[in-house]
């Protein structure tokens, strides 16, 4: 599907097999702009409007767990990073030491817009893309018992970009890979979804029955956000235009289904 969106200008437009030289541009390289593609004038981010910067350095000392210690030591001299959103399709992650980028993440529904953001018309049509702002924190997501149920997670929506939720693990920001994403959450997955313009939050949670032994579990904790009785680019949106307020389980498994109550 991103091969065939890439392969055209625009949505409606027949395929110009321009997909590669696309995703070269977006990615920074500046070679076809000005022929091909709109000009950057030697930038290669895009603004940034409505998205704070998270901070990720040592992780927390404010948890207490039997197995975080031992976390918090693996990790206290990682590589300190900023998260932030932009209107270029990423969320993007830098070395806050030395301003070096360390990776950049596409939303998956944001895919079939990315060809607008060639075009030399872009600047006279203007669109949201990560335009929210990320929250980072710890989390315990495994079972296992040791240091290695932890995670410092990622979690943000886009704004007006489009209708959705990532997670992501960065942990180790310096080597983020394809693996360290964690889940997504969109309208395919709860109509009631909409343009989540709020900050998330991560919250542990007693997950147990009262007088039962107490349990506990993390979660992502979301507003809805505005709009979702508008289609979004798949035509999906809430018949209702019901509110929502999200608990997703940040230890969600990548290839399961989300499941309303699990």
């Amino acid at each position: 599907d991103l091969r065939r969106a890439l392969n055209k200008p625009d949505a409606s437009s027949a395929a110009d097999n321009l997909g590669e030289e696309r995703l070269e541009f977006i990615r920074g390289e500046h070679s076809k702009e000005g022929a091909l593609f709109r000009d950057r004038h030697g930038k290669r981010l895009g603004d940034i409007v409505n998205s704070a910067i998270a901070y990720s350095g040592a992780p927390s000392s404010a948890i207490n767990a039997a197995t975080y210690a031992e976390f918090r030591n693996n990790n206290v001299n990682r590589t300190p990073a900023l998260f932030v959103g932009a209107n270029d399709g990423m969320l993007h992650a830098f070395n806050a030491s030395t301003g070096d980028e360390l990776f950049d993440y596409i939303p998956s529904w944001l895919g079939p817009r990315l060809s607008a953001l060639t075009s030399k018309a872009y600047l006279d049509s203007h669109q949201a893309y990560v335009d929210a702002s990320p929250v980072v924190g710890e989390a315990q997501v495994g079972s296992a018992g040791t240091s290695a149920d932890w995670k410092t997670v990622l979690v943000g929506g886009t704004g007006s970009g489009g209708r959705g939720v990532y997670a992501l693990d960065v942990t180790n920001p310096a080597a983020f890979s394809p693996s360290s994403v964690m889940w997504e959450f969109t309208p395919a997955d709860d109509l009631d979804l909409g343009y989540v313009v709020g900050r998330p939050q991560i919250l542990k949670f007693r997950t147990s029955a009262s007088g039962a032994s107490p349990s506990y579990k993390w979660f992502a904790v979301v507003a809805s956000g505005v709009n979702n009785y508008l289609p979004d680019s798949a035509g999906r949106f809430s018949s209702t235009g019901t509110p929502a307020l999200y608990l997703l389980d940040l230890a969600k498994q990548p290839g399961v289904a989300w499941s309303l109550g699990a």
